[in-house]
């Protein structure tokens, strides 16, 4: 052991450069951590939107479907259709609840008429809406 030499090994003073080096490092990570927690905020609230929005259409089509009953325990229908559209012309989308409906054979039209405008009052209540199209067939 005599001969054994001790080399103590320090790491050098850091300089002005490495400082500064250092100090981009941090900042780049924290903003890469910044923006990742915005971007997660952002696709948590658009999940939360989607699910809602989900969970409406599900209860609309329970909606539907009793309406469709209601509709044919009072009317001359043979077929009926209750559903919310995205109707645009290129400049302007709007959503309106639209109902596609096809008569009884053997009804006048007067009757039909008659009829169209007692459902189409029927559906905008049970829609709770101003706006609905009713689109008759045959």
């Amino acid at each position: 052991m005599e001969e054994a030499t001790l080399n103590i090994i320090q790491p050098r003073p850091i300089g002005f450069k490495e400082q500064r080096l250092a100090s981009l490092k941090t900042d780049i990570i924290k903003e890469l951590y910044q923006t990742s927690a915005q971007n997660l905020k952002t696709k948590d609230d658009e999940i939360t939107f989607l699910e809602n929005e989900i969970h409406k259409l599900s209860g609309g089509q329970l909606a539907s479907r009793q309406i469709i009953q209601l509709a044919h325990s009072q009317f001359d229908i043979d077929q009926l259709a209750v559903d919310v559209l995205i109707y645009s012309n290129n400049k302007i989308k709007d959503t309106i609840p639209t109902a596609i409906v096809d008569w009884k054979d053997g009804i006048s039209k007067l009757e039909k008429d008659r009829q169209a405008s007692k459902l189409e009052a029927l559906l905008k209540i049970q829609l709770n809406s101003e706006k609905l199209k009713l689109i008759e067939i045959k």
